[in-house]
């Protein structure tokens, strides 16, 4: 039959300009209409997603979400089917 789930890991720019560079990956979860992003987090700092159509233009998903050190997990219902996500940390 036919995939119901994608899920996917990738390793973080060597070149980001913003924040730094996750010790455990974000894990990115697809289901139709719904992704779900898990990403840690670090007590002291902030993390904010974001949602592009092409690369381009981002538009952030989310207020500013504290971190406590545990993983965070982000669920966009009524998802696009295609699109980028992003997860950065904020100053």
């Amino acid at each position: 039959g036919a995939a119901t789930q994608l899920v996917i890991t990738t390793q973080p720019s060597a070149t980001a300009t913003s924040g730094s560079a996750f010790a455990q990956q974000p894990v990115i979860l697809y289901e139709p209409f719904k992704i779900t992003i898990q990403f840690p987090t670090e007590i002291g700092r902030q993390y904010q997603i974001y949602h592009s159509k092409d690369l381009m233009r981002w538009e952030a998903v989310t207020g500013i979400l504290p971190g406590s050190g545990v993983v965070n997990e982000f669920n966009d219902e009524g998802a696009e089917v295609m699109g980028f996500w992003k997860v950065i940390t904020v100053p």
